[in-house]
């Protein structure tokens, strides 16, 4: 599974780098279609409209601000937002 977010710092360098995901629409989803394929390899398609039934061998599934909303993970006393989760069913 992977996550998106709007700023990071490195461990080593407390420098937050922007990451906004506003930029991952762009051109039919194509950053998120790209980081599909590195995490889950050229045969597994990034769904982004909405299908009726996942292909045979299985689909990336991205939940996000367009495509649902950003998700809720309450942990510890602490509240996340993550902008965007591809799960690959």
């Amino acid at each position: 599974m992977m996550s998106g977010l709007c700023s990071a710092a490195a461990t080593k360098g407390p420098t937050p780098v922007i990451c906004c995901p506003q930029r991952l629409y762009a051109n039919d989803y194509e950053i998120l279609k790209r980081i599909s394929n590195q995490a889950f390899g050229d045969d597994v398609p990034l769904l982004t409209e909405d299908e009726t039934s996942l292909p045979e061998h299985g689909a990336a599934i991205p939940f996000g601000q367009r495509m649902g909303k950003e998700l809720k993970v309450h942990s510890r006393g602490s509240n996340y937002s993550f902008d965007w989760i591809i799960a690959h069913v």
